[in-house]
């Protein structure tokens, strides 16, 4: 009983099925942060006094990052379907 406890594939098991998600809520922050970033710097360049890009850039962002993230939760769900 106690060996199947500390069963190190099981363990291997249980971290490849969650991986994904843990990784779905950093690279949906790292996305929109990213293009936040990137619409800054562009207003800056262009020396705009209203945030523009910025706004832009940040919706581009966040549609981006759900897509991605609403896509690997549907191929999970399917994939735990099976």
């Amino acid at each position: 009983m106690k060996q199947a406890e500390n069963d190190p594939e099981k363990g291997k098991s249980i971290y490849k099925d969650i991986g994904p998600m843990l990784g779905m809520g950093v690279n949906l922050a790292a996305t929109i942060v990213l293009f936040v970033y990137a619409g800054n710097w562009l207003d800056k360049h262009f020396e705009k006094k209203d945030p523009f890009y910025l706004l832009i850039c940040a919706g581009i962002g966040l549609f981006s990052g759900m897509y991605h993230f609403i896509k690997t939760a549907l191929q999970l769900e399917k994939k735990s379907k099976k």
